[in-house]
């Protein structure tokens, strides 16, 4: 089994390049939407409104989900969600709102997340805010390791793009996204055919004008707020 871990802004051209692996395929694919955000938004009765939407999805009424199976988790560290991963699965992450614990790492056979920057600079959330607030003229996408600390693993492939002036944050992240899915499909026919994968990194510090650690998604959103 392959988990995508993935949202609907820029995990959604992941989850359409998903959908045609898994159906070309026949490789079990299943979609894991975040359920944090409802949850804590509250409006109309958390636990409800959270079954009301899982069953939407279930029911195939979702077009995030372009046809695959779906999971709605409100906390993927859970013991009930941990267990249920089976230790021959992967696990990619491409867009997702939660931090993933050792135990629920340890479980899948390989685990990477798709980020929308040139790891080691600007980890964190929002790093097309960032960039661009920045004034850098390149970023980029990286493939690592899934660990606990963010952001952070095995680098085991990267790519630069040219920030336009007209971009916002949200037209860069279509663009980074739309970059890294080729790459995102090679990943997926090596994990199902367990061919290796040729590693590429390219040197971010010397693309990088500013040499960002880490920003949080609460900096981002005040600053877009002023």
């Amino acid at each position: 089994m392959i988990y995508l871990f993935s949202n609907r802004s820029f995990g959604a051209q992941f989850v359409d390049a998903a959908a045609r692996f898994s159906r070309r395929r026949k490789t079990p694919l299943t979609v894991v939407f975040s359920g944090r955000r409802l949850r804590e938004r509250g409006r109309g009765g958390p636990v409800a409104m959270l079954r009301s939407f899982a069953a939407r999805l279930r029911a195939g009424t979702d077009p995030a989900a372009n046809g695959l199976p779906v999971l709605v988790v409100p906390d993927v560290n859970a013991p009930a969600f941990v267990s249920s991963i089976g230790p021959g699965d992967v696990g990619v992450i491409a867009g997702f709102n939660q931090i993933f614990g050792a135990p629920a790492i340890a479980r899948f056979k390989s685990f990477v997340n798709f980020h929308p920057s040139l790891l080691p600079f600007y980890r964190g959330p929002e790093p097309e805010f960032w960039c661009i607030d920045n004034g850098e003229m390149t970023t980029g996408y990286t493939i690592h390791t899934v660990t606990t600390k963010i952001d952070h693993g095995e680098i085991h492939y990267q790519e630069a793009l040219a920030i336009d002036d007209a971009d916002t944050a949200a037209s860069l992240s279509r663009r980074i996204a739309a970059l890294a899915v080729p790459t995102f499909e090679r990943w997926l026919e090596c994990a199902a055919s367990g061919e290796r994968w040729t590693k590429a990194h390219v040197d971010a510090a010397a693309l990088y004008r500013v040499h960002v650690d880490y920003r949080s998604f609460h900096e981002a959103s005040a600053k877009q707020a002023q």
